[in-house]
């Protein structure tokens, strides 16, 4: 579902005007803990402290669902969008 709202967002905001954009997924084992990165190379946040803390039900939608796997999540202001979200492999 996390996966989902992050594409959706892609599609819908990241690529306006454009033909073409990547997005990259990358999901691996830190120890005991799972990392999930999720980047494109779109137009980026023009404010990330309202994304990260506004009450869009996708960023909602996202920080539950981080919750509910005990993660954390954190969001990297860099050309594009850049989020990665740890949690328990066991979760």
């Amino acid at each position: 579902m996390i996966l989902n709202e992050l594409l959706t967002n892609s599609i819908r905001h990241a690529f306006v005007g454009r033909r073409l954009g990547h997005i990259t997924i990358t999901l691996f084992q830190q120890q005991n803990h799972m990392r999930l990165s999720y980047e494109n190379d779109g137009v980026g946040i023009a404010n990330p402290q309202n994304f990260i803390d506004g009450d869009s039900l996708g960023m909602k939608l996202i920080r539950l669902l981080s919750k509910q796997l005990g993660g954390t999540f954190e969001f990297r202001q860099a050309e594009g969008f850049s989020l990665s979200i740890e949690f328990d492999h066991n979760a």
